[in-house]
């Protein structure tokens, strides 16, 4: 996990079997006895600095063969996260809280979220999230329930290929007012 813009700051989460080891204190040495926590017993909120910024993790769970995690950014953000462990360190995924605001569609399935041109009406699902170092969108999320004001939305701009040679790109914005 990392939090901010930077890649400088991070803290390690590794999975072995049944338990977690998480560097809440930030030295990256995983062997303290606070930093190894069970999957089953529960999860406790922990307040943690990564990186000088202040960050409570609300929950960590293990869910078939991956782990979703919550962390709340004091007083801006409420974010979780998805993602696969990776067998080596070089692999490992970073969820970046509290990084640069991206927006992307909840659904990479093209048949789940069609967008083209002449299609049926269906609705728009998006997501906004923090963008990671590895690709755009690593299954981290704002959670819009907390920080977010109902009256704030974001926009979508969409912009569809030309009907015919020589003329301009359609395009189209959308305000994205409805929230699930």
């Amino acid at each position: 996990m990392a939090v901010g813009a930077e890649d400088k700051t991070g803290m390690w989460v590794v999975t072995d079997g049944d338990v977690f080891y998480m560097d809440f204190n930030g030295d990256r040495d995983l062997t303290g006895a606070d930093e190894r926590v069970p999957v089953r017993s529960g999860w406790k909120p922990r307040e943690v600095v990564i990186g000088g910024t202040p960050v409570t993790v609300v929950s960590l769970q293990q869910t078939f063969e991956s782990f979703t995690v919550r962390v709340d950014v004091k007083g801006k953000r409420l974010q979780y996260g998805l993602v696969r462990p990776a067998r080596r360190r070089e692999d490992a995924p970073v969820l970046r809280f509290d990084g640069v605001l991206a927006m992307g569609l909840a659904h990479e399935d093209p048949t789940r979220q069609p967008l083209g041109r002449g299609s049926k009406p269906h609705d728009f699902a998006a997501l906004i999230t923090t963008a990671g170092p590895q690709k755009a969108f690593c299954g981290l999320v704002i959670d819009h329930k907390k920080y977010v004001p109902p009256d704030a939305h974001p926009v979508a701009e969409f912009e569809f290929a030309p009907p015919g040679a020589g003329r301009p790109p359609i395009k189209l914005k959308a305000v994205l007012d409805r929230r699930c």
